[in-house]
């Protein structure tokens, strides 16, 4: 297991939901993920 690897399993530990999952958007603790913008 690679320390990348540890940290994101930590990371997901402490908030409960995995990366890019539904349950934690728009909650104010959600994670950094992609999401599409329009630049204008």
């Amino acid at each position: 297991m690679t320390v990348e690897a540890a940290l994101g399993a930590e990371m997901e530990h402490h908030l409960g939901y995995a990366k890019r999952a539904t349950e934690g958007r728009g909650t104010g603790n959600s994670r950094n993920g992609f999401s599409p913008k329009t630049l204008s």
